[in-house]
């Protein structure tokens, strides 16, 4: 038996699993300074931030900040998942990849076509999911055009372009991955302001599909949160662990939770330290558009006394309910997952809703970095944070 080794701690463990973004609050750090923040005007306290000289991060996870209380003393220890370094495939080369990329870009394209076309058949839900449908149309938009210009700067690269002219191949060599530009659709100037986001755009829509169409590289992705678990309870971690997920994250943490293929035998580990599960701006319902059975055959590694609580925000694209023929948070019908109904609380962040003013303003996408942001600003955590941390032995935080 492995025995733990450096300082025991019994304090509750946040562990937070980001979404796909790089950005200061989507960090364990951003997470930890707003709880602080929420808790200290909840309870007038001097409730603080700070990062421990004796915590150190277990295998899988990033080191984030501890939350003292007024005594200095540690309350909830947060964590962050580092399941990211995952999404991509490995190299299988010494050398650089081809820079073109074009059969990559133009599969991918197809298969974005593709699952754009299924969906419009099958919507999964009601006047939501039509937006996310018109998302989805600019996201395999930017596929094509991934696909396009990586095969013409292929051609260019092999010297099969000759046909071109000359301020084409000029411009396409310059930059042999760039998105196309379709014909009359922006102007060279226009193309060189929204290059660069459309070919992230392009690549994450790429590392998304990945993630769905193949199944041992997502249990490669979710085995990080078991990896994490278990490491927390080598090194000395005994305190309950509460598992928070962000958009793409939450996903990661819900096929984590909730394995579409058991094992021969499960975690117990994992089944006994987590004691709750916080998703917020889940996407569910836009995976389940292009893939319908995505919530079924799937099995259960938590215990019968964990709570489950969605936060959402009707106005944010992506927000789900994880409930049939209804967008609000109370209407529908519950789905069932793991072949039982789980109690998911939905508790609804914001009054807005996603209306038609909202989508061309692009609010959809803001409001989706919107649950919070710095200390000072306003955050979805005011409902839940005193279930992660407690005053004491036995008296949970106010929830003000």
């Amino acid at each position: 038996m492995i025995q733990p080794v450096g300082t025991a701690h019994t304090e509750p463990v946040l562990v937070y699993c980001p979404g796909l973004g790089t950005y200061p609050a989507n960090t364990a750090d951003g997470v930890t300074d707003v709880l602080a923040a929420v808790l200290d005007r909840q309870n007038q306290g001097n409730y603080s931030a700070a990062r421990l000289k004796d915590v150190t991060a277990p295998r899988g996870l990033v080191l984030g900040k501890t939350v003292l209380d007024p005594r200095d003393e540690p309350v909830l220890h947060v964590f962050e998942l580092d399941y990211r370094k995952h999404m991509d495939p490995p190299s299988t080369s010494a050398g650089p990849a081809a820079p073109p990329g074009a059969l990559t870009s133009a599969l991918y394209a197809v298969a974005g076509l593709i699952g754009l076309l299924r969906a419009a058949r099958h919507p999964a839900k009601t006047r939501l999911a039509k937006w996310q449908l018109f998302y989805g149309l600019i996201a395999v938009t930017a596929l094509v055009l991934c696909a396009v210009v990586a095969i013409l700067s292929w051609l260019i690269a092999a010297g099969a372009g000759s046909w071109l002219p000359e301020q084409v191949k000029t411009f396409f060599g310059l930059n042999a991955s760039a998105v196309a530009l379709t014909a009359g659709a922006v102007t060279v100037g226009g193309w060189a302001l929204w290059r660069t986001r459309l070919l992230a755009l392009a690549a994450t829509v790429q590392r998304i599909m990945r993630y769905f169409d193949e199944e041992r590289h997502r249990q490669t992705v979710t085995l990080t949160l078991t990896e994490a678990v278990d490491s927390l309870r080598d090194n000395g971690w005994s305190g309950a662990v509460h598992i928070l997920g962000y958009s793409f994250g939450s996903l990661v943490a819900f096929d984590a939770l909730f394995p579409a293929q058991m094992a021969t035998s499960t975690n117990s580990r994992l089944t006994e330290a987590v004691e709750s599960l916080t998703t917020i701006g889940c996407p569910v319902d836009a995976v389940r558009l292009y893939r319908g059975g995505y919530l079924g055959g799937r099995g259960a590694l938590v215990k019968d006394r964990f709570k489950w609580t969605n936060i959402v925000n009707l106005a944010d694209i992506f927000a789900s309910n994880f409930r049939d023929d209804a967008d609000g948070t109370d209407g529908g019908t519950p789905v069932p997952i793991a072949g039982r109904i789980w109690p998911i609380e939905n508790l609804r962040y914001g009054s807005d809703e996603l209306g038609l003013m909202n989508v061309l303003k692009a609010k959809g996408f803001r409001t989706h970095d919107g649950y919070w942001g710095t200390p000072k600003e306003a955050s979805c955590f005011d409902a839940v944070v005193g279930r992660w941390v407690r005053l004491g032995s036995d008296t949970e935080v106010s929830q003000g």
